[in-house]
């Protein structure tokens, strides 16, 4: 499995009618570092993606449990980008807004870490 750093704005919102929540494919875990509702920094996410000892611990979804259908949308923090360069690590970023489930289904096998706000806005349009 590799570990993908999903990075950009997130939130969470039926507000168009979709699921609220969707499983954990086989072989793969999505890892959440702030509750529904709050949000999380430039400088925690480069804490997270360097690994630093004082980095946000995360809550680890396990595959065939259920994870918030949160969805990523475009924008990174331009020293959030050069960081994950940096580190060398494998990262996503989205050019629209991309549910969660749109992620699973590209990324299943895989290491997932959210690295973005959880906002929400539980609210029918």
């Amino acid at each position: 499995m590799a570990t993908i750093y999903l990075l950009g704005h997130g939130g969470w919102s039926r507000a168009r009618g979709g699921q609220a929540f969707v499983f954990v494919p086989k072989n793969t875990t999505v890892s959440l570092y702030t509750e529904a509702g709050k949000v999380i920094t430039d400088f925690q996410t480069i804490d997270i993606m360097s690994g630093a000892l004082n980095a946000l611990q995360p809550t680890v979804y396990q595959q065939f449990f259920n994870v918030p259908n949160m969805t990523l949308y475009p924008g990174v923090f331009v020293n959030e980008r050069v960081a994950a360069f940096d580190a060398g690590i494998r990262f996503v970023m989205v050019d629209r807004a991309t549910t969660m489930r749109e992620l699973l289904d590209q990324h299943a096998g895989n290491d997932l870490h959210w690295l973005a706000c959880r906002s929400h806005g539980l609210y029918a349009e």
